[in-house]
């Protein structure tokens, strides 16, 4: 009884792994070197992301959370990443 616990723990471990690799994809800081993001998608996800820059700077024009879609994909983060400023950047002052 105990080893076929065992084995069935084992095989549950090994089930989660792409989920966790997505995960890690998506949100985390550590992106993997063989993530292949769609360039098309990767265009459309800066556009987004610099038209939500515009929306957030006019507080009167802010929309609420009707359209909401709580689904990111990889290429969105990316975009985030890409246009996200990073304060420990020496660079970061030429820029802006």
């Amino acid at each position: 009884l105990m080893k076929a616990n065992v084995a069935r723990k084992a095989a549950s471990e090994d089930m989660r792994a792409p989920a966790e690799e997505k995960n890690l994809a998506t949100w985390g800081t550590d992106v993997p070197d063989n993530l292949n993001l769609d360039q098309k998608q990767l265009a459309e996800a800066l556009r987004k992301e610099d038209e939500r820059k515009k929306e957030e700077k006019d507080e009167r024009k802010r929309k609420y959370n009707v359209r909401w879609n709580d689904e990111v994909t990889a290429e969105e983060m990316e975009a985030y990443r890409m246009k996200k400023i990073h304060h420990d950047d020496p660079m970061k002052d030429f820029l802006y």
